[in-house]
């Protein structure tokens, strides 16, 4: 796993935590998901204020605006975006105290999924004096923030939240910094520390692609020295806090025994019983896969996350810088 040094930050008495939901979610999804962030608070419920920002987005308007760039569906995400950043400018504002260092925190916002994409726009309406006082944590996110967008930003994915990764990677900007933080991931999760992943990733291919199309380079050459290459895998794993975590073993894990129409197969030995047992094995396997991506991608799934972000957010420490 991942190692992280800890950084000394403290809480403004009155900061506030501000949840932002996925697609999908009702107001009332959105309300229970932060009461059960204010239920980690514990005694500090009344020195913290939990609110949440409802994102209306549903499936088919992410559908509309990734796939079919629909204009007016991108306006009201934009808008809804906007609104956002005026509410959180808001709440900084109120706190702001000039006198105050940036170790000063006045609030956390914390983005699932969707989310996370409607917080990156929303940051870039914030004036830069509150956005040194602003955390940003994202579990699942369908974007990943960078994190000079505020004093500290963090992006939680799971390794087998592959909606995540999806709509990472379906974000124009973001593919080949997908393919980047999906191999890097790979081998933290391995025991590489973050050097030695940097070093293995800048001999591979797919990788040596990716940072091409990364670079600002007219000529698109593909003969970049070994020396270039880690030079820029430096710079955009620096330019992230992407922590990954393992797969949670599925609760409920697919029984094996065999059903009637298994057993007939088993004692045929033609052809067409072979490839139907296979189809139907692969079926299944994809089926599981699914599920666990699903359920992986869930806010109550990152849940144990949050209940340690929390609480070193409230010890005063953060232990989300890289390295």
């Amino acid at each position: 796993m991942s190692t992280y040094n800890r950084c000394q930050m403290q809480l403004k008495p009155g900061a506030f935590f501000m949840y932002v939901n996925g697609l999908e979610n009702s107001s009332l999804d959105a309300q229970n998901s932060a009461d059960a962030i204010r239920s980690l608070l514990g005694i500090h419920t009344n020195s913290i204020s939990v609110d949440y920002y409802h994102n209306e987005t549903n499936m088919a308007g992410y559908v509309a605006s990734t796939f079919f760039n629909h204009g007016q569906e991108i306006e009201r995400q934009n808008a809804s975006a906007y609104q956002l950043g005026n509410i959180l400018q808001d709440k900084l504002q109120d706190r702001y105290n000039i006198c105050d260092s940036e170790s000063v925190i006045y609030g956390v916002v914390f983005a699932h999924s969707h989310g996370a994409a409607l917080t990156d726009v929303a940051l870039n309406l914030i004036q830069q004096q509150y956005l040194k006082h602003l955390i940003v944590i994202c579990y699942g996110g369908a974007k990943l923030i960078p994190k000079s967008k505020a004093v500290m930003i963090v992006n939680h994915i799971r390794k087998k939240d592959h909606v995540s990764h999806l709509a990472v990677t379906l974000s124009s900007n973001d593919k080949s910094m997908a393919t980047i933080f999906q191999r890097y991931s790979s081998l933290r999760i391995m025991g590489k520390t973050k050097q030695e992943a940097i070093s293995s990733m800048a001999t591979e291919h797919t990788i040596a692609a990716a940072i091409v199309q990364l670079m600002d380079d007219k000529s698109q050459r593909r003969n970049h020295s070994l020396q270039e290459r880690l030079h820029h895998l430096s710079v955009v794993i620096d330019s992230y806090n992407v922590v990954v975590h393992p797969t949670l073993r599925e609760d409920n894990p697919d029984c094996s025994s065999s059903t009637p129409d298994d057993d007939q197969d088993q004692t045929d030995g033609s052809f067409w019983a072979a490839l139907k047992k296979t189809a139907k094995a692969v079926g299944q396997s994809v089926a599981k896969e699914i599920r666990t991506a699903v359920q992986e991608h869930k806010f109550s799934t990152y849940m144990a996350q949050v209940s340690n972000d929390v609480s070193s957010m409230l010890s005063g420490s953060f232990p989300y810088q890289d390295h």
